[in-house]
């Protein structure tokens, strides 16, 4: 109620809530899942660039990071940044890949979930238009329709948070 961030961690902690009771190894729970979740992730992440064994090591980081593991015990949003992180970054590799509109759309739509889990996100947004504006005007000429297309996309799901401007 006195947290001033963006509402989306909430809204899933009030529908798990309501399933799993409102005791405080219940509301940690939903943490500690994401976070398992975002074990997994790294593993998908990992493999998109290095080979079993380092993705191993990633895993093995993650799992063991005091950060992650803090933030797996806390009723807060930073798990839930974490785990879509992880999936944007699974969901831009993809589009980058094959722009169609189901994979764009994904990156729509993790943007905005990010946008609406902390204010952090602005800032990633920033640096993620920034380098795909660079690929625009420097790139390859191969490279710069997709980085169009993966602007549309983020500028698409940065748009959900105009209705949050008044609270923030």
């Amino acid at each position: 109620r006195h947290d001033g961030h963006p509402p989306l961690y909430y809204l899933l902690l009030m529908g798990w809530s309501s399933v799993f009771g409102e005791g405080g190894v219940s509301l940690r729970a939903l943490s500690g899942v994401l976070s398992v979740a975002a074990i997994g992730l790294t593993w998908t992440v990992a493999r998109c660039h290095v080979d079993r064994r380092g993705a191993a090591l990633a895993v093995a980081v993650i799992a063991s990071s005091p950060f992650a593991i803090r933030y797996a015990t806390e009723v807060r949003m930073y798990s839930l940044v974490l785990a879509l992180l992880l999936v944007g970054h699974v969901a831009v590799v993809a589009a980058w890949r094959r722009s169609d509109v189901r994979r764009l759309a994904g990156v729509a739509g993790v943007t905005a979930g990010l946008m609406f889990s902390h204010y952090w996100s602005v800032f990633l947004v920033v640096v993620m238009v920034t380098g795909l504006l660079v690929v625009v005007v420097r790139g390859e000429s191969e490279a710069r329709p997709r980085a169009v297309r993966l602007l549309v996309a983020i500028a698409l799901g940065s748009l959900s948070f105009i209705v949050w401007l008044p609270v923030l």
